[in-house]
């Protein structure tokens, strides 16, 4: 398997780093043994934020200058930035990389200097099963039947192993399967 960089990016508060942190379970800088994912560096003026079995996807720098990073930029007038020499090395030794990066002008970037083994990837919503539950009876009075919970928990399932085992072109896959079943069964309520 070819290393590759993924670039996660989505609106704030998405879960982009709740995914992060599910693909690359470590501390960052280490490498999971099994799929050979590993945060990319990233740095930011922001303090590190510090949530319950989270890692920050960011390490603080007092300042970001263009000396201390190759691409600076600023979202919610905060700067950040990325070097680009770490995530080199990092593919060279064989690692998946990934990166959360919101400024689709710094994932064009980034996709243009590593070519073909960039892949961006758009995070759109997080929600946690209990909450799912809850607007499924509140927007669609949706109780799906214990064979439906067991069709769409087989899709769940299928789609979070293919992340974990980076098999990334299986996820659209399998995230297709499940929104076409979704709807269908939602349509039936």
């Amino acid at each position: 398997m070819n290393p590759r960089l993924y670039i996660l990016s989505g609106a704030s508060g998405c879960g982009k780093t709740w995914l992060l942190n599910s693909i690359v379970a470590t501390e960052s800088g280490a490498v999971d043994p099994e799929t050979r994912a590993v945060r990319a560096p990233k740095f930011s003026e922001r303090e590190v934020r510090q949530k319950p079995g989270e890692i920050d996807d960011v390490t603080h720098l007092p300042r970001i200058d263009l000396g201390e990073v190759d691409i600076a930029y600023v979202i919610n007038n905060v700067k950040y930035g990325v070097r680009l020499e770490p995530i080199r090395q990092l593919l060279g030794s064989g690692c998946n990389v990934f990166v959360i990066l919101s400024d689709f002008r710094v994932v064009r970037e980034l996709k243009s200097r590593f070519g073909p083994q960039a892949k961006a990837l758009y995070v759109s919503s997080a929600i946690d099963a209990d909450r799912l539950r809850r607007v499924q009876m509140e927007r669609l009075g949706f109780r799906p039947t214990d064979e439906q919970k067991g069709v769409l928990a087989f899709h769940f399932a299928r789609t979070s192993a293919a992340a974990r085992l980076g098999w990334w072109d299986r996820v659209s896959n399998c995230m297709g399967e499940l929104e076409a079943d979704w709807h269908a069964y939602a349509a039936d309520a």
